[in-house]
């Protein structure tokens, strides 16, 4: 899991570009870690990101040295991770509505989840 901080407002182009190029990237990297496993005789992967935009809660613990995200937005996100196909990226409704007049991103409407 990971968040963006700067898209907290909404309103930063160049944020949620950021957050978009990097969900591109997890994607696109797919071919050459099945290219590595290969090479070292493991199973392929595949893997689904999904991207959701609402608040979250983060909770800091003395013992651990990651923050813990969670809360009804979490929960969204996996519930349209599950339905996305292998290797491909999936956006919640609200975050389309802030993204979709951005330049060079063609989005796919998702029927169902």
């Amino acid at each position: 899991m990971y968040y963006f901080p700067g898209t907290s407002d909404g309103c930063s182009n160049s944020a949620s570009r950021d957050m978009l190029e990097c969900s591109i990237s997890m994607i696109k990297l797919n071919i050459k870690i099945k290219e590595k496993m290969r090479t070292e005789d493991l199973l392929s992967v595949n893997y689904r990101v999904s991207v959701y935009y609402d608040n979250i809660m983060i909770a800091k613990s003395s013992n651990s040295v990651c923050d813990d995200i969670f809360g009804a937005t979490v929960n969204l996100c996996a519930k349209i991770n599950s339905k996305t196909a292998p290797n491909t990226i999936a956006i919640g409704g609200d975050l389309h509505q802030i993204v979709k007049n951005l330049f060079g991103y063609d989005f796919n409407l998702m029927t169902s989840y």
